[in-house]
């Protein structure tokens, strides 16, 4: 099981992405359009907003935070993949985490985030 920390000062501003933004997409099994998170494992793993991006946020990676130890500018892309390998296994994925102001309101009342990742689960909790 992986234990993944976001800074939720941090994730404030993703949030409030999503939550203003137009154009949300529900990944994979569609769903009906609304405010979400996406926790994707790829190079990496990390949370973004499904609201649409311009060209200019998707290149500045406006609405994408790299869960703590997961980040690809930050690390060594072989010990990365080997990380996220052994901790989040082999395949790639994303999941969709429907928000709310509730979102927003505990971004601003907690200082963590954190979800913890299982071959069949996935919890989040904030705490300070």
């Amino acid at each position: 099981m992986a234990v993944l920390k976001f800074d939720c000062a941090k994730l404030l501003p993703i949030v409030e992405h999503a939550l203003k933004g137009s154009g949300h997409s529900m990944g994979y099994g569609g769903g009906k359009p609304r405010p979400a998170l996406f926790l994707v494992k790829d190079e990496g793993a990390y949370l973004m907003s499904n609201a649409e991006r311009t060209p200019e946020e998707a290149k500045a990676r406006i609405g994408v935070l790299y869960a703590k130890g997961y980040d690809p500018t930050k690390m060594d892309l072989a010990k990365l993949w080997d990380k996220c390998h052994a901790n989040l296994g082999g395949d790639d994925f994303a999941e969709t985490f429907p928000i709310d102001q509730v979102w927003l309101e505990n971004c601003k009342k907690y200082k963590v985030f954190k979800m913890r990742v299982s071959p069949k689960s996935i919890t989040a909790t904030f705490s300070m």
